[in-house]
C-alpha cells in the first residue's frame, strides 16, 4: 500500500551481500519481498546516482586504475625518490593502487603526504599541478623526523602518484573507483535535495554486518552521517558485547564502532538486543595424517550424513563410507549428538584455510565420492588456463622472445597444437639451437623443400618431420600477429588488435587457432568431467579480460607508447584480477574461505585444514607501506590509518568465534598433521569438545 513511496534498504558488506540477500528472500513474508532492497555501500550509491541521473562519467575498475598507476610509473619526467625502480615490476602497481584506495577510505590527501614526507617546495617547482604545500609547523618537524628517511621517500612518491592520477581522471572525465562513497555523501548533502531522491524521507535503512573485523571507515562515516540527515529512519545494528572497553577480545572493533557512533550521533536511541538462547553445536576435533585423507574423511563423512547413515565414529553407524574408507579412531563419537532431522546438501558446508593445495585436493574427495558441492574461495583469474595463455601471448610480442617463452606460451593449456607435437618440437628446437626469435624469423620462411633439408642435416626422423612443420605453420601465424601489434603505435590500436585477435577477426589460416573457440572446447572439457568450478574460473577470466582491453583502449586512447611499457601496463592491470561469483542457491554442500562461511547458517560444519599458521589466519605480508609506517602516518596526521598488526588479534578472535558457533549442530575442527604443528584452537576447545579422532 505504502510502496513505492515508503522503501527500505538493508546496507551490509559486499562479501554478504548475496547471501544475505538470499536469506531475506527465503524467510520473509510475502508481503514484505518487493519493499526491501539489501546493497553494499557502494551498489546504494550506484543506485541513488542513478535515480538522480548524476555523475554521469564512467566508473573506472580497479585494473584501469591500474594501468594508470603503471602508465604514470613508467614516466621518467615524474620525479619520484623510489617508485621507478618498480615500473619493471607491474604486480607493484596493484599493490599501490590498494595504499592509494587505503588513504582514500581514510581522508588522507595528497597534501597530508607531502607534509609527512617534509616537501616544503611548490609542486610546480617540482614539476606536477598541485600548488603550494605548506611549510611543517616544529611540532611537525620533530614527528617527521621520527619517521625514516625511506618512509618519508614513500610518502612523497604516494603523494605524487595519488595527485597524478588524480589529475588524469580530471583530465579523461573519469571517476576514481575508490571515491564512490564521498560522492554519495555529497549527493545526500545537497540541499535542495534532487527530487528523485524525495523517496528517501520516508524510508527506513538498516546498517549491519559492520563493526566485526574492523570499524567504520572514514568515508562510511561521512555516508552515515549525510543518511541520518536524509532518511526517515537510520538504524546502526552492531556486534558488541558492552560498551565499557574490557569485554571480550572478539568484540573489540564492535565496541570501538559503537563507541565511535555514540559520539557522532549524541542523541540516538541506544538499543541492547540480547543473542536468543540456543545450543552450542558439538565440537570434534580431528587430526588427519596429511591433507589427502583429511579431506578424504571429510567428503566420506558427508556422503554418509546425507546418505542417512550417521557420522563416521557414530555408535549408529557401521558402514558410514560405503566405499572402505574407515579411518582408525583415537575416540568413538558420542551417539547423542547424531543428526536426527535428515540434512540436506545446503545445510552442510565446509571452511578452507589457505594451506597450499587444500581446495584442489578437497574438490577431488568430493568428486570421488559423489557430494554435490559448490566451491567459491576467490581464486585469482590469473589461475586460469586462459590468462596464463593470455599473458605468455603478451611476452612474445616482444621482438626478442626467447625459446623458453615460447613453450610456456604453448603449455598453458590453451594451445592449438597437441602435447605431443610440442614435446617433439621442443626437442627438435633444442637440437637444432633455436633458441631466439631471430632464429624462429629464418627458419619459417624456408620453403618446403630447404625445410627439408635442414630437417635432414639435423637428423631429424623424416617421420617427425609433419608435426615439426605444424608447429613452425602456427609460429609463422604467431610473429605474424605479434609484429601486428608491436607495429601499432597506440594503446588504443594494440587494444583493438589483440580483441580482434580473441574473437578470430583476423586472417587466420585455420580456425583452430582461434582462441575464442579453444576457450569454448576448453569449458566443454571441463563441464564434461564435473569441474565447473575451473569452468567458471575460465569464463570469468575471458570475459574480465574482454572488459579489461575494452577499458583499457578507452584509458590509452591514441597516445604512442612502446611494446614493452603497453605489456608492463597490461600485466599491472591483469595482477590483481579476482573471480568474483554469485552463490547458487541449488542443494549443494557450501565450500568458501573461513570469512565466507564464518556466518553462513548451516548445520554442520567442518573447518579444513587447521594448522599452526593457518588456522586463525596470520597477518600475511605488510605491503609496501608496512605497519609501523601507517601507524607512524596516523599519529603524525591525526587520522585514523589502521594497520594489520594492531587489529589482527581481534579480528582473529571474531573469526574464530563465528566459525566454532555458526552451525546448529556440530563443528568439526580438522588438522591434516599429527605433529605439533596444530591449531593452537584446539588446545582451546580439547575441554568441551565431544570427541577427538585421528585419522592415519
Amino acid at each position: 500500500r505504502l510502496w513505492p513511496d515508503s522503501r527500505g534498504f538493508l546496507i551490509v558488506p559486499e562479501r554478504m551481500k548475496a547471501d544475505t540477500e538470499r536469506h531475506y528472500l527465503e524467510s520473509a513474508q510475502a508481503g514484505g519481498l518487493m519493499m526491501a532492497e539489501v546493497l553494499s555501500f557502494s551498489r546504494f550509491a550506484t543506485r541513488l546516482f542513478s535515480e538522480s541521473g548524476t555523475n554521469a562519467e564512467k566508473v573506472i575498475s580497479k585494473a584501469g586504475k591500474a594501468v594508470i598507476a603503471q602508465k604514470t610509473l613508467l614516466d621518467r619526467d615524474l620525479p619520484f625518490r623510489r617508485f621507478h625502480r618498480l615500473a619493471g615490476r607491474p604486480r607493484y602497481a596493484t599493490e599501490l593502487v590498494r595504499v592509494l584506495g587505503d588513504f582514500q577510505r581514510y581522508g588522507i590527501e595528497a597534501s597530508d603526504l607531502y607534509r609527512a614526507s617534509g616537501h616544503v617546495e611548490t609542486a610546480v617547482d617540482a614539476g606536477t599541478d598541485a600548488g603550494t604545500n605548506a611549510r611543517p609547523t616544529s611540532g611537525d618537524e620533530t614527528m617527521i623526523s621520527l619517521g625514516s628517511g625511506v618512509t618519508r621517500d614513500k610518502c612523497f612518491d604516494f603523494a605524487l602518484l595519488k595527485e597524478t592520477i588524480d589529475n588524469e581522471f580530471l583530465r579523461r572525465n573519469l571517476l576514481d573507483p575508490d571515491t564512490t562513497l564521498p560522492r554519495l555523501a555529497a549527493l545526500l548533502n545537497l540541499r535542495p535535495r534532487p527530487q528523485a531522491l524525495s523517496f528517501l524521507e520516508k524510508s527506513a535503512l538498516w546498517v549491519l554486518g559492520f563493526g566485526t573485523d574492523r570499524n567504520f571507515t572514514s568515508q562510511e562515516f561521512d555516508v552515515l552521517r549525510a543518511l541520518a540527515a536524509s532518511v526517515g529512519q537510520l538504524t546502526i545494528t552492531v556486534m558488541a558485547d558492552r560498551l565499557r572497553q574490557n569485554g571480550a577480545l572478539a568484540f573489540r572493533h564492535g565496541r570501538e564502532a559503537l563507541a565511535t557512533l555514540i559520539k557522532q550521533f549524541p542523541n540516538a536511541r541506544l538499543i541492547r538486543v540480547f543473542p536468543k538462547e540456543k545450543k552450542a553445536p558439538a565440537i570434534r576435533l580431528i587430526r588427519a595424517i596429511n591433507t589427502q585423507e583429511e579431506t578424504r574423511f571429510a567428503a566420506a563423512e558427508i556422503r554418509s550424513l546425507l546418505l542417512g547413515r550417521g557420522r563416521i565414529g557414530d555408535a549408529n553407524n557401521t558402514n558410514a563410507n560405503g566405499n572402505a574408507y574407515v579411518p582408525e579412531q583415537e575416540r568413538t563419537c558420542n551417539t547423542s549428538s547424531s543428526h536426527k532431522n535428515p540434512l540436506r546438501r545446503r545445510d552442510i558446508a565446509i571452511a578452507l584455510t589457505g594451506e597450499p593445495g587444500l581446495a584442489e585436493k578437497l574438490h577431488q574427495a568430493l568428486l570421488d565420492y559423489g557430494v554435490d558441492a559448490y566451491l567459491d574461495i576467490r581464486k585469482p583469474l590469473l589461475q586460469s588456463s586462459f590468462l596464463r595463455s593470455f599473458l605468455a601471448f603478451l611476452r612474445l610480442t616482444s621482438y626478442d622472445f626467447t625459446l623458453d617463452d615460447l613453450i610456456a606460451y604453448y603449455r598453458c593449456g590453451l594451445s592449438p597444437l597437441d602435447e605431443e607435437t610440442i614435446d617433439l618440437f621442443e626437442n627438435v628446437a633444442l637440437a637444432a639451437g633455436w633458441r631466439t626469435s631471430r632464429d624462429f624469423r629464418k627458419i619459417v620462411d624456408l620453403d618446403h623443400e630447404k625445410l627439408c633439408s635442414v630437417f635432414a642435416r639435423g637428423g631429424i626422423a623424416p617421420s617427425d618431420w609433419e608435426s615439426v612443420m605444424a608447429a613452425l605453420r602456427h609460429i609463422r601465424q604467431l610473429l605474424e600477429d605479434t609484429s601486428a601489434i608491436r607495429q601499432a603505435r597506440s594503446g588504443k590500436a594494440k587494444c583493438d588488435l589483440i580483441l580482434d585477435l580473441l574473437f578470430g577477426t583476423f586472417e587466420m589460416q585455420d580456425e583452430n587457432t582461434y582462441l575464442s573457440e579453444r576457450v569454448a572446447r576448453r569449458r566443454d572439457t571441463l563441464l564434461r568431467y564435473g569441474r565447473e568450478d575451473s569452468a567458471i574460473l575460465l569464463v570469468s577470466s575471458w570475459n574480465a579480460t574482454v572488459d579489461f582491453l575494452v577499458e583499457a583502449s578507452e584509458i590509452l586512447g591514441n597516445t604512442r607508447v612502446s611494446q614493452e611499457a603497453f605489456t608492463r601496463m597490461m600485466e599491472a592491470g591483469i595482477s590483481g584480477m579476482e573471480l568474483s561469483s554469485i552463490p547458487t542457491g541449488a542443494d549443494r554442500v557450501r565450500v568458501g574461505t573461513l570469512d565466507q562461511i564464518a556466518n553462513w547458517p548451516c548445520r554442520v560444519l567442518y573447518i579444513l585444514g587447521a594448522t599452526a599458521s593457518s588456522f586463525p589466519p596470520d597477518a600475511g605480508q605488510e605491503g609496501y607501506l608496512r605497519d609501523d609506517e601507517r601507524d607512524w602516518l596516523s599519529s603524525l596526521l591525526g587520522k585514523t590509518f589502521p594497520n594489520r598488526k594492531g587489529t589482527l588479534p581481534a579480528e582473529q578472535a571474531w573469526l574464530v568465534r563465528s566459525l566454532m558457533t555458526t552451525a546448529q549442530d556440530s563443528v568439526s575442527l580438522i588438522a591434516p598433521t599429527l605433529g605439533d604443528d596444530v591449531s593452537p584452537i584446539f588446545d582451546e576447545f580439547e575441554s568441551i569438545a565431544e570427541s577427538q579422532l585421528v585419522i592415519t
